[in-house]
C-alpha cells in the first residue's frame, strides 16, 4: 500500500487521516459533504 518503508512514518499518517476525517465529519456543515473534499483543513 505504501512504499515507505518507516513503520512510525505510517503510523503518523494514519493517525493524521483519523483526525482529518474526524475534523471533516464533525466541523463541516452538512450541505457540504457534497463539496470536492480538496478543501484544506486542519
Amino acid at each position: 500500500m505504501s512504499t515507505v518503508e518507516d513503520p512510525a512514518f505510517e503510523v503518523r499518517v494514519a493517525a493524521y487521516a483519523a483526525r482529518r476525517a474526524a475534523w471533516i465529519r464533525d466541523v463541516l456543515p452538512a450541505h457540504l459533504f457534497g463539496a470536492p473534499l480538496w478543501i484544506d483543513v486542519p
